[in-house]
C-alpha cells in the first residue's frame, strides 16, 4: 500500500519532461513448503491477471485452492 501511494505521489522525469506519478497493479504470491519457483511464478502470474481484471492500481494476493477468495488491496 505504501509503494502504491509513493508511486502515485512521485512525478517521473523522462526526456526532460515531468510526468505525473503512476499506478501499479501486481500479483503477489507467498512461498509455501513444497513449492518450487514454477509454482510460485504461476500463482503470482494468476494473481497479476486478476489484478489487471480488477482495474487500475490494484494488488492481489495469490490464493490457493483452500483460499477461494483473493485478498484485494485497491488504491483510492
Amino acid at each position: 500500500k505504501r509503494l502504491q501511494s509513493r508511486l502515485a505521489e512521485s512525478p517521473v522525469i523522462y526526456s526532460g519532461r515531468t510526468l505525473p506519478g503512476f499506478t501499479i497493479s501486481a500479483g503477489v504470491a507467498q512461498f509455501a513448503s513444497g513449492d518450487d519457483l514454477q509454482v510460485l511464478m504461476r500463482l503470482a502470474d494468476a494473481a497479476l491477471y486478476e489484478a489487471k481484471d480488477a482495474g487500475r492500481d490494484c494488488i492481489i494476493l495469490a490464493h490457493r485452492e483452500e483460499q477461494p477468495e483473493p485478498l484485494v488491496l485497491a488504491g483510492e
